[in-house]
């Protein structure tokens, strides 16, 4: 019966849902995928996403909570 749900959530109902436009800046957004990202600024076409850093300093035996500093 789930299987025949259909996903209606968007990023956009995500990003409205957590108000990222308010506390975000245009330095952090929702990707397509449902990710939070960091960028160099509003509008940029780079981004990383903040889970795959998490697991790229995990994965080296740097455990959460960390600070993250973007030029």
């Amino acid at each position: 019966m789930l299987d025949k749900i259909e996903n209606t959530w968007s990023s956009e109902d995500a990003c409205e849902l957590y108000n990222i436009s308010r506390w975000g800046a245009g330095y952090f957004d929702i990707d397509d995928e449902g990710y939070v990202v960091a960028q160099p600024g509003p509008d940029q076409a780079r981004q990383i996403r903040i889970a795959e850093l998490i697991q790229h300093y995990s994965d080296r035996g740097v455990a959460p909570p960390m600070v993250v500093r973007f030029p």
